[in-house]
């Protein structure tokens, strides 16, 4: 079976000639490999030097079952889709399957699949930006399966499709279920981490300005940032101007031991971001008994409760981030009933959404090809 896998976010052509993805939409594009199938990898890319835009840090292979469709973003934004439009139409003719990485701007290219050349069509919905817009609804009805990152997401698909056609897939995370008890709230010090890209949708701007905030009342307080993005040297500068600001920057990690090492020395972490579907450094955080402080936007409030198992913050907010780690770092005991809590909230929602993304696409394939 021939597929078209349109991935929501550009690739980057480094200096080896590979292209270069997020590693989750790397690791499905193997996967559906490994399992027979032929991908048809379609987006637009821009080239990069080796140690820019560390996020994408998959490296796909030139491999027989893989076809390149790319077109280069050299030219005006409308003529590199314009290219893309035409060149997925053509290949259009030569797949059975399309599947989008949702919410993306070639989702139309999915229609045209599914109305005009009569071919299946899946949806992977990531995130909640657009989920409501009559283009959404529209996809949602057209579409044979939907996987998506959240059960509220997955039960607004299906009550518009009016039949199951929507899985929630299982949280694509490295981390083992950790069954240990921690011993992090006897510390004298206090390590706030953030988790994520550096950009200003994800608040880390309104972070670091009420972290700076909060070192002139507390003492002994850290602020670690993991990740990479647009917005690092403007962050970089205000700590810079600061006297006394403990705030490091770890850049982009990729190895899982090392991620692992940063929830396991915080004392809390915290992810002030605008809007979100549910973030995997949230699964990763409960796993590891981590207290969080979050915003309640995307599908959060599905799974995260105000003070059972997170503190909640308003977005954009920089006097809310800073009375939440305020209070929450001077109260041992509610740090306990956080993680605790969090914890015994993750085991559950993991042991109700158990089958991984690839399963239940192959799964898909498998009954709708045979």
């Amino acid at each position: 079976m021939n597929l078209l896998f349109i991935n929501n976010r550009m690739a980057f052509c480094r200096p080896d000639g590979h292209f270069y993805v997020s590693k989750k939409a790397g690791e499905l594009v193997m996967e559906l490999v490994q399992r027979g199938y032929k991908v048809v990898f379609f987006q637009s890319f821009k080239k990069v030097k080796f140690e820019d835009e560390n996020f994408a840090d998959y490296k796909l292979p030139f491999i027989q079952s893989v076809k390149y469709v790319m077109v280069e973003r050299k030219h005006p934004v409308l003529i590199v889709y314009l290219l893309l439009y035409l060149k997925g139409i053509l290949n259009l003719f030569k797949v059975d399957f399309i599947y989008i990485f949702y919410p993306d701007r070639m989702s139309y290219l999915g229609l045209i699949g599914k109305i005009f050349f009569r071919k299946k069509l899946g949806l992977y919905v990531r995130g909640c930006i657009g989920i409501y817009s009559l283009k959404s609804k529209l996809l949602y009805y057209l579409s044979d399966i939907c996987c998506t990152v959240s059960p509220y997401i997955t039960d607004f698909i299906n009550k518009k499709k009016k039949k199951s056609i929507a899985y929630t897939i299982s949280p694509m995370i490295d981390f083992s279920i950790r069954m240990e008890e921690k011993v992090k709230f006897e510390k004298s010090d206090c390590k706030l981490l953030y988790v994520g890209r550096m950009t200003a949708d994800k608040g880390v701007r309104e972070l670091l300005i009420a972290f700076i905030e909060l070192c002139k009342k507390r003492e002994f307080l850290e602020l670690h940032f993991v990740g990479d993005g647009p917005l690092l040297e403007e962050l970089i500068a205000i700590v810079n101007k600061e006297k006394e600001c403990n705030a490091f920057f770890h850049g982009h990690i990729t190895s899982v031991e090392q991620l692992e090492k940063f929830y396991s020395n915080a004392t809390v972490l915290c992810l002030p971001s605008y809007h979100e579907g549910f973030p995997r450094v949230l699964y990763e955080a409960m796993l590891c008994r981590l207290p969080i402080i979050t915003t309640f936007v995307g599908t959060i409030p599905y799974l995260m409760k105000d003070r059972y198992n997170c503190m909640k913050i308003e977005p954009q907010n920089i006097d809310s981030i800073y009375n939440a780690i305020d209070e929450l770092i001077g109260n041992k005991s509610l740090q306990w009933k956080l993680s605790q809590n969090a914890y015994n909230t993750v085991i559950d929602y993991l042991s109700k959404n158990s089958l991984s993304h690839i399963e239940l696409l192959h799964r898909f394939l498998i009954c709708k090809n045979g």
